[in-house]
């Protein structure tokens, strides 16, 4: 019961976890047909998408498959023992992350560039559409289109609350932004590691532990 938890806090922790993009319609249109109420700058063409529309795209997206995935309903992370069948009560089981992703947004310490955001979700709608539900929820950094839609603005040794708030991918470690350790480094703690993973003193590839999206569903009578 606890692998959708987990892994709904692991995307809610690093914003770089695996990602479902769609459309908020109720006719189940892409993410381009659902950014249509975003602003358009006018200069350019790009689109813009605010912290918050990200956000409840996001979530949407997350439940929007994991009910096609799921045709026994979802399993909440809230502890219920009763399937989650709607998209409503899936959103409101997912609150937790929704308001994660707001927050990491609108810190004062980073900087959220709503035109990277717009093609983030537009490139994410492509992977999604993709996707099989036995597909491991990987993390959606790996995008070119995804890796600037949130930058830290706290330089190296300066104060920080979470590793989001530092530059150039440095990781808070005990509340200072610090250069991660490679594979292979010494280590005290997994935060100090690249790979969040500080085994026997070393840095350790932690490798893919993401849950496939059928992790997600509610089990059957035979399970």
């Amino acid at each position: 019961m606890k692998a959708r938890l987990i892994t709904v806090l692991m995307v809610a922790a690093a914003l770089t976890a695996g990602i479902f993009v769609a459309g908020c319609d109720d006719d189940d249109s892409n993410v381009g047909s659902g950014l249509n109420s975003s602003t358009n700058n006018g200069s350019n063409n790009h689109t813009t998408l605010s912290a918050q529309d990200f956000a409840d795209l996001y979530v949407h997206a997350v439940c929007e498959k994991e009910l096609e995935c799921c045709t026994n309903g979802i399993r909440p992370t809230s502890g219920s023992t009763d399937p989650i069948t709607t998209t409503q009560d899936c959103e409101n089981d997912l609150e937790r992350l929704r308001t994660s992703i707001l927050n990491t947004f609108t810190d004062p310490k980073v900087i959220y560039d709503d035109e990277q955001a717009s093609d983030c979700l537009n490139a994410l709608s492509s992977r999604l559409d993709s996707m099989q539900c036995t597909d491991p929820l990987t993390p959606y950094g790996e995008l070119p289109e995804c890796k600037n839609v949130a930058q830290g603005t706290v330089k190296e040794g300066e104060e920080c609350y979470a590793d989001y708030e530092c530059k150039n991918g440095m990781h808070c470690v005990n509340e200072v932004c610090t250069q991660p350790k490679t594979v292979g480094e010494a280590c005290s703690n997994s935060m100090e590691c690249e790979s969040y993973y500080c085994n026997e003193g070393k840095c350790i590839e932690l490798g893919n532990n993401y849950s496939p999206i059928t992790d997600a569903c509610y089990p059957t009578e035979e399970q």
